[in-house]
């Protein structure tokens, strides 16, 4: 989960940080499936050159849409 005050923009070096916990996890868990990492954050992801790794996006405004 991650908190800015806009959109979160993923540079070179937390690129590199999502690459090596992705493949701590495949390593830890030997798991043969696909991960699709999710991003939870307060506005949205910021896209550029990095942000294609995130499969998903929920933001705060999905987390607390009201009832009809």
């Amino acid at each position: 989960m991650k908190f800015t005050r806009g959109d979160f923009a993923i540079d070179k070096d937390y690129d590199a940080k999502l690459r090596n916990k992705i493949d701590a996890l495949l390593t830890a868990t030997k798991n043969k499936k696909n991960i699709q990492p999710t991003l939870v954050t307060t506005y949205g992801l910021k896209m550029n050159m990095y942000s294609n790794r995130i499969q998903r996006v929920v933001t705060m405004d999905a987390l607390f849409e009201k009832a009809i």
